[in-house]
């Protein structure tokens, strides 16, 4: 027999949990109160969580704890407290984003089970084997995949793969967006998103929201979803009500039990504008876009009616062995789906002096199972010539063993845990040199002088197809950027590295952990970038074992906290540059080029501020307006090993101008710029 889809629903509180559960879910994911990435829903107490495991554990269903965000190296106690609870509490496995708080979950809860957030951008291959060789034993994967980039991931290996079937869409790759934190404090990979997607940017078309996407449905394409290998459809919305979570989770449910659904109320319960398909089909544009308008409010209202509360299945098989031998006592055993079983005794058995009780009365009396989990399956009744057995003894039996079943079906089985704390190292790594690597964002912007001024330069993987000048004299010098997300074919990727190398280039810069692994693999001494959102000790540990061997620290990092990390390699910062705020696979400039090659284009905001868009391989980087500066603070620079320079469209003048201002350390910070996070510690 085929294994059912896994229906996976959100909860923001116990009481959705419940509602969750009861419409038909076979797991739920919900956020603690700390280092879960819906911060602003109510989210569980410990009280909570302990009620909502028993009580998905009585249904047969399991529960999943989202640990998903990037932790500082503050929080660690915090977190293995959390990690402790979560373990004593039954919880059936933990969802995070941050290399370190797996080490963590490693280190304190050996036998936890770990789920890989779609915050890790998980989007090949490459990722899916890389986190599954870390020890996750199922991947999110990224949202924006088609059906046949899923299916060629789910064919070729053995990790569980999840994908979400309905709701939001972020515009951003998840895990690569800092847009909230650059134009705030509040930060998407901590849990406190501040949807800037969802306000107005106008492009070169019509549309006034050109970062914001219409939600997801896929609940038609169930099936297809199952037979291409998912094993997990998940739901988002821990912060929606329990009317929406009840419909969605019963339309999954109903589709995937009879091929129907309640359509209309699926539709009506909340959109922006519709729904798309547009990812899992490839067919991206336009279409994809959408807001929440007031007609989409108007129509949630009768849904939410009718989807309002969720009653008890009985959906718990459970078969019955009732005897009852005049001058014995009255036995009933009971045993569920998954082996456990139970037995209540009552009086001893009468003879009946009138009618006595036969079968087909007992059977009726034992069938009622209303206000339980349990649908009986199997009866097995055992009786002598003329017994007599009355409701109440029937019932009372029938309600002890039900209840017994629930006491076993609601234990925790104990599991490991081990005492872990976190000791920072005394001895410092000493910084000889600050290094400059500049990170230029095409080809053409190289000169002899910029190659002169920096330690190292950065050229896109794919521009040495273009080269058409002898580097070889600087080969040393030289690495190349992986694309930070690329859909396509990996093989190109290999084979770029492949050329790369026959130039005698040494050095590669990658930025999800399945490209740093092909980098290592090919040979290159790698740059972890700031795409792996390193913002802890144990997650820059993590990073130089999965083969970094120089890491950028999250530009989400306050210089202080930054100072404070334990370094196991060395170590550098984002430390000039437009910080790249998105990266999509859906273009918002409303040019629709589907990432490719295409510059000058610009979103504007309401404010009039403009953000430049960097169109390449297959995907549209978003820049933040103004640059990050720290030329003028040089007793910042020299704490790191390395610097990064990252230009993007500017001339080659200018790069240099800005060069040497760094290196020359100018007093006067230019008239525009910011300074990041890295003189606010992001919530």
């Amino acid at each position: 027999m085929t294994k059912k889809i896994e229906i996976l629903s959100p909860a923001g509180c116990l009481d959705i949990l419940i509602n969750a559960v009861n419409s038909g879910a076979d797991s739920i994911y919900f956020g603690g109160k700390n280092f879960n990435a819906r911060r602003n829903a109510m989210n569980f107490s410990e009280e909570d969580i302990i009620e909502g495991v028993k009580y998905a554990h009585l249904n047969g269903a399991r529960t999943y704890l989202t640990l998903n965000t990037v932790i500082f190296d503050d929080e660690y106690s915090a977190a293995v407290e959390e990690i402790k609870f979560a373990t004593k509490a039954g919880i059936d496995a933990i969802i995070v984003q941050d290399l370190g708080m797996l080490s963590l979950i490693k280190r304190v809860s050996p036998e936890m089970e770990v789920h890989a957030s779609t915050q890790l951008a998980a989007h090949s291959l490459s990722d899916v084997k890389a986190l599954e060789e870390m020890g996750f034993s199922r991947v999110v994967l990224a949202r924006e995949m088609s059906k046949d980039e899923i299916k060629y991931v789910a064919e070729n290996t053995s990790c569980e793969i999840e994908t979400f079937i309905h709701g939001a869409h972020c515009m951003s790759v998840s895990g690569q967006c800092f847009f909230s934190s650059a134009l705030g404090e509040r930060s998407g990979n901590r849990g406190l998103c501040a949807q800037v997607c969802r306000l107005p940017f106008k492009g070169a078309g019509k549309n006034e929201y050109t970062l914001s996407l219409k939600d997801m449905t896929l609940v038609d394409k169930l099936e297809e979803m199952h037979n291409i290998g998912i094993d997990t459809v998940k739901i988002e919305g821990r912060m929606k009500p329990r009317a929406y979570v009840n419909c969605v989770t019963k339309a999954v449910y109903d589709m995937r039990e009879t091929g129907k659904y309640d359509k209309e109320s699926l539709h009506n319960i909340f959109s922006r504008s519709g729904f798309t398909d547009g990812y899992f089909e490839g067919k991206l544009g336009k279409d994809m876009f959408g807001i929440r308008t007031e007609a989409d409010k108007v129509q949630s209202k009768e849904a939410e009616k009718k989807y309002a509360e969720s009653k008890i299945r009985n959906h718990i098989p459970v078969t019955f062995a009732f005897t009852a031998i005049e001058g014995e006592s009255l036995k009933l055993t009971a045993t569920d789906i998954d082996g456990n079983t139970v037995q209540a005794e009552g009086d001893i058995v009468q003879t009946a002096n009138n009618k006595p009780s036969d079968k087909e009365y007992i059977h009726d009396k034992l069938a009622k199972l209303g206000g339980t989990v349990y649908e009986l399956t199997n009866c097995d009744i055992t009786i002598s010539s003329s017994p007599f057995v009355s409701a109440s003894e029937i019932n009372s039996l029938r309600r002890e063993v039900c209840e017994k079943l629930d006491e076993m079906r609601m234990t925790i089985n104990e599991r490991v845990i081990k005492p872990y704390k976190f000791t920072r190292e005394n001895k410092k790594r000493e910084i000889t040199e600050t290094k400059y690597f500049t990170r230029l964002g095409n080809i053409s912007q190289l000169t002899k002088e910029i190659l002169d001024l920096s330690d190292v330069v950065i050229i896109p993987l794919f521009d040495i197809y273009k080269l058409d000048f002898d580097l070889s004299p600087f080969s040393g010098k030289i690495a190349v950027e992986l694309p930070r997300v690329y859909f396509e074919d990996e093989k190109k990727i290999s084979d770029a590295l492949d050329l790369a190398g026959k130039f005698r280039f040494t050095k590669a810069m990658a930025h999800t952990v399945g490209r740093v692994k092909m980098a290592k693999e090919n040979g290159f001494e790698v740059i972890g970038g700031f795409g792996l959102n390193i913002a802890n000790s144990l997650s820059f540990e993590g990073a130089n074992e999965l083969g970094a061997d120089m890491v950028t620290l999250s530009p989400e990092l306050t210089l202080s906290q930054m100072r404070n990390i334990v370094k196991t390699s060395p170590s550098g910062i984002f430390a000039y540059g437009k910080m790249p705020v998105m990266i999509t696979r859906n273009c918002p400039s409303g040019t629709h080029c589907k990432g490719r090659d295409k510059k000058g284009c610009t979103i504007t905001d309401r404010k009039g501020v403009s953000f430049e868009i960097s169109c390449r391989d297959g995907m549209s980087e978003i820049y933040n307006s103004l640059p990050i500066y720290l030329g003028d603070k040089p007793e910042e620079l020299i704490r790191h090993d390395f610097l990064i320079m990252h230009f993007t469209t500017e001339d080659s003048s200018d790069i240099v101008k800005v060069l040497k201002d760094y290196k020359q350390i100018k007093k006067d910070p230019p008239e525009n710029f910011t300074r990041g996070c890295y003189r606010r510690r992001v919530e």
